[in-house]
């Protein structure tokens, strides 16, 4: 068990944090995430209803939809925190 907390990005950096959640493994789950400017300042937050799945596969339809979100408002200079390791570890 470890503690998580936010840290603010560096100066012009963007930090977007997303979750997963479900209700057991191959449940309806759903996940969402935030993003905000280095001040902590919200930018936008976004829920995904995303159906039957594992908590995984939310966990990661979390970092598409928000990665989307980012480009369309023209964020390029990003900082993606979850607390998912295996989702983490997928995507590197």
């Amino acid at each position: 068990m470890s503690l998580v907390s936010w840290k603010y990005p560096s100066m012009d950096w963007i930090k977007m944090n997303v979750d997963g959640c479900s209700k057991g493994n191959l449940r309806c789950v759903g996940a969402g995430g935030l993003i905000r400017d280095s001040l902590g300042s919200l930018i936008k937050g976004f829920p995904i209803n995303t159906g039957i799945y594992s908590l995984v596969i939310a966990e990661l339809w979390a970092v598409v939809k928000g990665l989307e979100l980012a480009w369309m408002l023209r964020i390029r200079r990003l900082i993606l925190d979850s607390d998912s390791m295996l989702a983490m570890t997928l995507l590197t």
